[in-house]
C-alpha cells in the first residue's frame, strides 16, 4: 500500500512464485533425469536484490535471497548427477514485458530524471535504462543478451565442474565503489550492504569506510531461453539454449 506495507497473500504468493515455483520445477526436472539416467544442468534465476536492502520491496527481495540458498541446496540434493546454478542479473529493461509507460515514469521520478511528458514510451525506457547503467561500473545497460550468454555457459560443459554458485550480471552495480574512487549514484531509499562490512580489526576494509572489491557477497534477477551468440561465445546467429545443450533447463521466475 502507500505506507510500504504488504497484504499477507500477497506475500505468500510472491514467495510461491520466486521459491515454491523453483523447487517444484527443479524436484521434477531431477524425476526425469534420475529416471533417464542422464546428468542435467539447472540454472535458476534470482536477483541482485537479493543483497540490496531497499523500501518498499522486502517480500520481493526476501524471496530472492531466500531463492539463492535455494540453489546451494538444490545443488548438494541433486548431485552428483545434476549441477545447479543461479544467474542472477540486475534489472533489464530492454524487451522487458515490467515496465508499461506508467511504471517507467515512477521510477524515472523515483530516480529524480528529467523526462519530457510528451515523449514516446520507448524514449522514456531509454532513459531509465541509462539510469540503471550510471549506477554501475561499467556504465552499460544489462540486456537480455547478456543474460543469455550467462545462462548458456552455466548450462554447458564449458562449466562442467561448477555448482551450486551464482553469477551475477550486473555490472558492478552492487559494489559500492564505481571505478577510479568514484562513488556509485545513492538513492535516500537504498543499502548498498557491501558499505556496512568490516575487517576484523574493526575497521573499514576500504577507503572512507568502504568496503574493499576483495568482499564480494553472492547476490542474485531474470533468465532468457534465448539470445545471440556464436561459437566461443562471439555473437553471431541466433540460437536456442534448448538445441545448443543437451539434457539442461533454465528455469526462469
Amino acid at each position: 500500500d502507500a505506507e510500504g506495507h504488504i497484504a499477507d497473500d500477497k506475500w505468500g504468493l510472491t514467495f510461491e512464485v520466486n521459491v515454491t515455483g523453483l523447487y517444484i520445477v527443479a524436484d521434477e526436472a531431477n524425476r526425469i533425469w534420475e529416471q533417464q539416467g542422464l546428468p542435467g544442468s539447472l540454472v535458476l534465476t534470482t536477483s541482485v536484490n537479493s543483497v540490496v536492502s531497499k523500501r518498499d520491496s522486502m517480500a520481493y527481495d526476501t524471496s530472492k535471497a531466500a531463492a539463492n540458498h535455494l540453489v546451494r541446496e538444490l545443488a548438494v540434493e541433486l548431485a552428483p548427477l545434476v549441477r545447479v546454478n543461479g544467474l542472477a542479473p540486475a534489472t533489464v529493461v530492454r524487451g522487458s514485458a515490467m515496465f508499461p509507460r506508467e511504471t517507467v515514469i515512477a521510477s524515472l521520478e523515483k530516480y529524480e530524471v528529467d523526462y519530457d511528458e510528451d515523449e514516446n514510451t520507448d524514449s522514456l525506457r531509454n532513459r531509465l535504462a541509462r539510469c540503471y547503467a550510471d549506477r554501475t561500473l561499467t556504465g552499460e545497460a544489462v540486456t537480455p543478451e547478456d543474460c543469455a550468454e550467462a545462462a548458456y555457459l552455466l548450462a554447458s560443459e564449458r562449466l562442467g565442474r561448477t555448482t551450486g554458485q551464482i553469477i551475477t550480471v550486473d555490472g558492478g552495480g552492487i559494489l559500492p565503489l564505481a571505478g577510479h574512487g568514484k562513488t556509485l549514484k545513492r538513492h535516500d531509499d537504498m543499502v548498498l550492504l557491501l558499505e556496512s562490512h568490516a575487517s576484523p580489526a574493526g575497521r573499514a576494509s576500504g577507503p572512507r569506510g568502504q568496503a574493499s572489491s576483495g568482499f564480494l557477497p553472492v547476490p542474485g534477477c531474470a533468465v532468457l531461453l534465448a539470445g545471440r551468440s556464436g561459437r566461443n561465445g562471439r555473437h553471431g546467429g541466433d540460437f536456442s539454449i534448448r538445441h545448443r545443450a543437451k539434457n539442461l533447463l533454465v528455469c526462469a521466475a
